[in-house]
């Protein structure tokens, strides 16, 4: 779901619905920056973000060239922005690949390994590598 105006008015109704009832929000916004995603998880404790799309090497080049703002972080950086958001609500955040090969999920994780997890707090990198998705889906 991309973050415009009337995709994120429905979103809200749907959180505000049912407080108990929890949404994963696929790519977290695909081209969603961090200051448009910090209000809603703010103002929602059900909502949970995973970062799958947001990396690469998981997407095709004609793509990545038109989404420029997807990036979130790389096999060198991260966004400190997005690092801020991350460790502000580290209960909230999850990896995912959209890996379609094996080779492309090794890249995938390569990528994540050495691009987010080092820049994140050992607790935080603990939780958005493995531990929420465990409680989220009831995986422990």
């Amino acid at each position: 779901m991309h973050a415009d105006p009337d995709n994120v008015a429905q979103l809200e109704g749907l959180l505000a619905s049912d407080r108990s009832g929890r949404i994963l929000w696929n790519h977290c916004g695909s081209d969603t920056d961090a200051q448009e995603a910090r209000p809603l998880l703010a103002r929602h404790p059900n909502l949970f973000c995973e970062l799958s799309f947001r990396y690469p090497p998981v997407l095709p080049t004609d793509v990545v060239g038109r989404e420029p703002r997807r990036k979130i972080f790389d096999s060198a950086w991260a966004d400190p922005g997005w690092l801020r958001l991350i460790e502000d609500f580290p209960d909230r955040f999850m990896l995912g690949t959209d890996a379609h090969s094996r080779s492309e999920y090794d890249g995938a994780i390569r990528v994540v390994r050495t691009g987010l997890l080092p820049y994140l707090s050992p607790s935080t990198a603990r939780k958005v590598g493995y531990e929420n998705a465990q409680l989220l889906f009831g995986l422990k």
